[in-house]
């Protein structure tokens, strides 16, 4: 392993909406471009040779953590990360 003391590996997934979108558009577009970074990271973190190479569970001891970072222009609106891996 390269990184033999490495307790986590991350996916982290940024979207981005433009600044002039506002009021309801706004909230809609949020949560349309947080549900397409959950499908992705789900799909990114289910990538089995991926897992075996750094070693994340259950292939190895690293946990794997999943970010969404969404933003409206220049401002972070929306950051989570999802459930780690068991």
């Amino acid at each position: 392993m390269k990184y033999p003391d490495m307790e986590y590996a991350y996916l982290i997934e940024v979207k981005y909406i433009t600044k002039e979108m506002r009021g309801k558009k706004l909230k809609n577009a949020i949560a349309l471009k947080i549900e397409e970074a959950r499908v992705q990271l789900d799909k990114y973190g289910q990538d089995h040779e991926s897992r075996k190479e750094y070693h994340i569970k259950p292939y190895g001891t690293v946990t794997l953590k999943k970010i969404i970072i969404v933003y409206h222009g220049w401002e972070m609106v929306y950051c989570e990360e999802l459930t780690v891996d068991s």
